[in-house]
Order: C-alpha cells, then sequence, then structure tokens
C-alpha cells in the first residue's frame, strides 16, 4: 500500500513508479469547467499519456491513471469514460467506470460519434478531386504502384481506391 499524493492509500499492485502521481499532478492544468486537462503528451485522439516510470516500462492513458490512483485497479472488461467528454481530462470527478459498449452508448446518446466520410475522415491521405483524378487515371496507368508513387500512397492503397474498397464509387 503506498500514497496517492491526496493521502489515499491505493494497492501496491498497479504497475506505477512511486512519483507517477506527482508527475500527474505537475502535468495538469485546471480548466474553467473544472477538468484537469494534460498538458504534456497526448495521442492524436487527444487523450494524455505519460510514462509508467523508469525507461521500458511502457506508457498509459492519464485518466486511467488518475482513475486507478484513486479507485484502484480498472476491473477487467471495464473502461473509464468522460462525463465531460475532454479526453484530455483526468479529473476523477469526470470520470465512470464502464463497459465498451456503454461508453458507445454515452457517445451516441451525445451526438459525438464521427460519421466523417471522404477527404474530411481524419486518416485521409487524399482529397475528392485526387481519389477522382487517380480512377481517371487507372485504365491508362493501369499500374497500382505507378499510381501510388504519382499520389504518394502505397500500391495497395491505390488498387484498394481503383476497386471501390476504399473512398467508395
Amino acid at each position: 500500500i503506498r500514497c496517492n499524493g491526496r493521502g489515499l492509500a491505493v494497492k501496491a499492485t498497479l504497475n506505477y513508479s512511486p512519483t507517477i502521481a506527482q508527475r500527474l499532478a505537475a502535468g495538469r492544468v485546471e480548466t474553467a469547467d473544472g477538468c484537469l486537462e494534460w498538458r504534456k503528451a497526448r495521442l492524436p485522439s487527444g487523450y494524455g499519456r505519460i510514462g509508467r516510470g523508469s525507461r521500458g516500462m511502457g506508457w498509459e492513458l492519464t485518466h486511467r491513471v488518475a482513475w486507478e490512483l484513486e479507485n484502484g485497479p480498472i476491473p477487467q472488461g471495464m473502461q473509464v469514460c468522460h462525463i465531460c467528454d475532454n479526453p484530455p481530462c483526468s479529473n476523477v470527478g469526470h470520470l465512470f467506470l464502464g463497459t465498451q459498449g456503454e461508453n458507445l452508448a454515452d457517445m451516441v446518446s451525445k451526438g459525438r460519434q464521427n460519421n466523417a466520410r471522404g477527404e474530411s475522415h481524419h486518416s485521409a491521405r487524399l482529397s475528392d478531386e485526387e481519389v477522382s483524378e487517380l480512377r481517371r487515371l487507372a485504365p491508362t496507368v493501369n499500374n497500382h504502384a505507378a499510381l501510388g508513387r504519382m499520389f504518394g500512397i502505397s500500391k495497395q492503397h491505390a488498387r484498394a481506391i481503383c476497386l471501390g474498397r476504399k473512398r467508395a464509387l
């Protein structure tokens, strides 16, 4: 058992360094709406990440670390979900445990699902105009590797676009 920085005891079964609570506290800033936002390393999705301890111990999401420091291990099959819908927030008062299904239902009920298609999708590599041009050139070039090079994508990606498996026709 060790202290989590708030005077609460935490089971030693958590695989964190003794200073992770201090590093977590030092990397957060309170916002006007009460979120404790992680201002250091983040994933592209906005979730904060923090090193578990010494080199080689790996990374963990900051909201999960905050939950575990306060409440102990997260039960298997459960996720730490945000009431505030703010991915970098690690305020334990803004977090709750839920299943994947409950988390998805919460997301849909709040209208946060991303139905982006085409060039507005977060992982789109080509604009809609470039996809049209690639398809227009495909019969004359007749080589997916060459098409891929022309548009800065892999031959597999070019082939999938030509066949309509990506960026549906």
